[in-house]
């Protein structure tokens, strides 16, 4: 992965940017590449930094922007997460130098309220929130768990869907240091996609590993036994997290039908 991010800077023209999270540990993709290199990040040594950062209670993010010594202007986002900060950061540094006026990227961030299954909101049930994420790899999980974090009031579930046996063995470590932020935790079967049952993975081993780690883990396989499980134990201000590229985003939905 990183030697084809270095072959694509390397493509750059002298005149162009290569626009790179500075906080990143993954410097050397930057090896022999000839256009003008931005860092940015909340280190001093970026060449834009993140300052001020503070979050509303949904957690959607206000930042400030230092660029080369010079205050930028402070931005506004309607998405959550320190993660789309950084996201945010990079599009504004790309529009600045393609010209465009720091009012206009103001005016466009604001319009920009994310995708589905990133972060999505799908509702409310006895007034606990319900959110799905496509989230299914553990640095995008800890991401996703950290942005809830932020702003829950009661008890945040996580309830995950392992994606293919072979990214679940591959990543099993990875998997079992990625659910901290999660009070509650619920796997269910993984979701083969395109393969076909090894027999040598299972949820219940993540939920093992989970347990050993401290988290409060339990395996459940069928969907409508979790939104049973749900119902009888999540209260007002909780949260619902369905994690995962499978269907498991049909718990969520299917406890929202239940809504008196």
């Amino acid at each position: 992965i990183k030697a084809s991010f270095n072959k694509f800077g390397k493509l750059l023209p002298k005149d162009g940017y290569f626009i790179i999270n500075g906080d990143s540990p993954n410097m050397d993709i930057l090896h022999d590449v000839k256009a003008h290199i931005v860092k940015y990040g909340k280190k001093s040594s970026n060449n834009v930094v993140i300052e001020n950062i503070s979050f509303d209670g949904l957690g959607c993010g206000s930042f400030d922007l230092n660029y080369s010594g010079k205050h930028i202007g402070n931005f506004k986002l309607h998405v959550p997460g320190l993660h789309n900060i950084y996201n945010a950061t990079s599009a504004i540094i790309a529009s600045i130098v393609s010209g465009i006026d720091v009012d206009t990227i103001k005016e466009g961030l604001l319009d920009y309220t994310g995708v589905g299954r990133r972060f999505e909101i799908k509702g409310k049930y006895h007034d606990a929130t319900v959110i799905d994420d496509y989230a299914h790899h553990p640095t995008e999980i800890k991401a996703t768990l950290s942005t809830a974090k932020r702003f829950k009031k009661g008890t945040l579930w996580c309830v995950f869907q392992p994606h293919t046996y072979s990214r679940t063995i591959s990543l099993l470590d990875e998997f079992s240091e990625a659910f901290y932020s999660a009070d509650k935790f619920i796997i269910t079967d993984i979701f083969a996609a395109r393969e076909d049952d090894p027999g040598t993975i299972h949820s219940k081993d993540l939920v093992e590993r989970l347990n050993h780690n401290n988290v409060d883990a339990t395996y459940i396989s069928k969907f409508e036994d979790i939104v049973k499980y749900l119902k009888e134990n999540i209260k007002p201000d909780d949260i619902v997290m369905t994690v995962g590229a499978g269907p498991v985003y049909l718990v969520g939905e299917d406890l929202l039908k239940q809504e008196d």
